[in-house]
């Protein structure tokens, strides 16, 4: 059984998966070159495809949105002449694929496509977070219409990434939790942002791609929803601010999990018995019922071979029972 047919058997969810799949061994997981969600070329500071300015983070290896810099949208009563979307049809999608999958080994390797900023993640680049929260209130009718247009977006953008490059999983990104519970009511979430991710994870599923739905924080309370609309892996599921054991026992038959480390281990100067303890109580919880990719993601370069080497170990105690 090669890497890739073995997540199969875990995104199918046939039970006859035989090891514990680790990201880093059984898919290319890749940014494809036409995507503008952050600036290019990576690791420098500028604009996005949206006109949003973003600076990097050497310390975390990421983008936050540069403080004080002035934002596209500043008139919701105008959105459609001040929001410009990227003119999706001018890319040239073959030769951006053909780049990108240069050599990939599609028969033994999963294909995963990252992305970020999902339709209410843009809306709040776009416009400011604290400003729309307010917005949602006070001018609801035109929130909807400014999250309709841009999962409308979203979908046409998950269109030509499924036509050029197939991939076998893609990330779906839309922050819904903070440190000790939701950023959003779950009345609101359920009016402004759940039935436009519905649609695009539909427009995915219909191009038979699996859906990686990425919130950080504390997002327990959306697990039913997210399963509903059709998230098939939840990532990366924190523990420490995740109730993990209930979330499995409840919804463990219904979806994947996605590395569930938790961060004040696997993103900090842990020591290695405390990373090996971490990597090994994930997948003690969560592979019994097979339900658990393996992600082992670290700001700490050092941590990651003892982490992919405690999940090595682990998985070759599975192949000898």
């Amino acid at each position: 059984m090669t890497e890739r047919e073995n997540l199969l058997h875990v995104l199918k969810r046939t039970g006859e998966a035989k090891w514990a799949p680790i990201m880093a061994d059984c898919m290319l997981g890749i940014v494809p070159t036409p995507i503008k969600d952050r600036p290019t070329p990576n690791g420098v500071d500028g604009y996005d495809w949206f006109g949003c300015h973003w600076t990097f983070d050497h310390d975390i290896q990421g983008y936050a949105q540069t403080p004080g810099h002035p934002l596209p949208l500043t008139d919701l009563s105008k959105w459609r002449e001040q929001i410009k979307f990227p003119d999706l049809d001018a890319i040239d999608w073959e030769a951006g694929a053909k780049k990108d999958l240069e050599n990939f080994d599609r028969e033994n390797k999963a294909l995963h496509i990252f992305t970020d900023s999902g339709a209410y993640e843009r809306f709040f680049q776009l416009y400011g977070m604290a400003e729309t929260f307010v917005a949602l209130i006070e001018e609801p009718e035109l929130c909807l219409e400014i999250m309709d247009a841009l999962a409308d977006f979203r979908i046409k953008f998950y269109e030509k990434i499924a036509t050029h490059y197939k991939p076998d999983t893609v990330f779906v990104m839309d922050d819904l939790g903070s440190s000790n519970g939701p950023l959003i009511s779950m009345e609101m979430y359920r009016e402004f942002i759940k039935p436009f991710d519905k649609k695009i994870i539909k427009s995915i599923h219909d191009n038979d791609i699996y859906v990686m739905y990425h919130s950080c924080g504390c997002m327990e309370d959306f697990i039913e929803d997210l399963i509903e609309i059709g998230a098939d892996i939840i990532q990366p599921f924190q523990g420490g601010i995740n109730n993990q054991e209930k979330a499995q026992e409840a919804f463990g038959d219904r979806v994947i999990f996605c590395r569930g480390l938790n961060n004040l281990v696997h993103l900090s100067s842990a020591t290695e018995e405390a990373l090996r303890k971490e990597m090994r109580r994930v997948l003690d919880l969560f592979w019994p019922k097979k339900n658990l990719i393996v992600q082992t993601l670290s700001y700490y370069p050092d941590n990651i071979p003892i982490l992919l080497d405690e999940a090595h170990k682990y998985n070759a105690e599975l192949l000898s029972r």
